[in-house]
């Protein structure tokens, strides 16, 4: 099955199992704004995805039939309201959907414009800030980080498969962060990396990992490079430039 966001509703292709044919369904949502759409690996079977609509703004949905039905998350991702003169943000677009760690079954993680992370213990029923991110990294890196046209982007959020607590983010504009504390604290990924490009719009991050010892990272930026770490972000190399603006970049399983 091939799960498809566009700007004007959800498309699945389901193909058979030869995957000479293949069959679509939808549109899921026409008209509407869908940035992501996700099967839960742990399951094979739980869909979430992430929608901008007329009239609920955005939000998040959960089917657990093949999509065959949709429910609207009871609380979505929303910022705190902000005290008396403070800055108030609000949510634009949640962008991005990632299943949590296999031993944190109903554990989901969002990603937002402007700049937010949000995590659900219920299987995307409500959302809460993660705090260490909103309230933590977000203000000291906020004056750094650029505006796109669709506003800065928390994308490709990625749990290290050998432990729960370990995640990754890749921000638009804004470079490579992890924690190892489950979100409270994060730290750069930028050893190895040219400084005045530390802040690079980055495109798709990409995670593998094998049974053993090697994590291997990759990013892709808007100036057509390509960098990898096989350390789990620690060091950086580049395997590629000259490229065209880079989209996206996944890492295939070996063949």
């Amino acid at each position: 099955m091939l799960l498809v966001g566009t700007r004007k509703g959800a498309f699945m292709y389901r193909s058979d199992a030869a995957r000479r044919k293949r069959r679509v369904e939808g549109p899921h949502f026409l008209g509407n704004i869908v940035n992501h759409v996700v099967l839960d690996p742990r399951d094979g079977r739980t869909l979430l995805l992430a929608a901008k609509t007329g009239h609920l703004g955005p939000t998040v949905f959960r089917s657990q039939d093949g999509g065959r039905s949709w429910k609207e998350a009871k609380q979505p991702p929303v910022f705190k309201k902000a005290k008396d003169g403070e800055e108030g943000r609000s949510v634009r677009s949640v962008f991005w959907l990632s299943s949590a760690h296999a031993s944190e079954p109903d554990a989901w993680y969002a990603g937002t414009a402007p700049l937010g992370m949000f995590r659900s213990r219920d299987g995307g029923a409500t959302w809460e800030a993660v705090a260490g991110f909103n309230d933590g990294l977000y203000p000291k890196i906020k004056d750094k980080v650029g505006e796109v046209p669709d506003g800065s982007l928390l994308h490709s959020i990625l749990v290290d498969p050998r432990d729960a607590r370990h995640l990754y983010v890749g921000i638009s504009t804004g470079g490579t962060f992890d924690s190892s504390d489950g979100g409270k604290s994060w730290q750069r990924q930028d050893r190895g990396l040219p400084t005045e490009q530390a802040w690079w719009t980055v495109k798709r991050q990409a995670f593998c990992a094998d049974a053993c010892e090697s994590v291997g990272l990759y990013f892709g930026t808007t100036s057509g490079e390509i960098w990898a770490s096989t350390d789990a972000g620690e060091n950086w190399s580049q395997i590629a430039a000259s490229l065209p603006h880079i989209y996206s970049v996944t890492a295939a399983p070996d063949s």
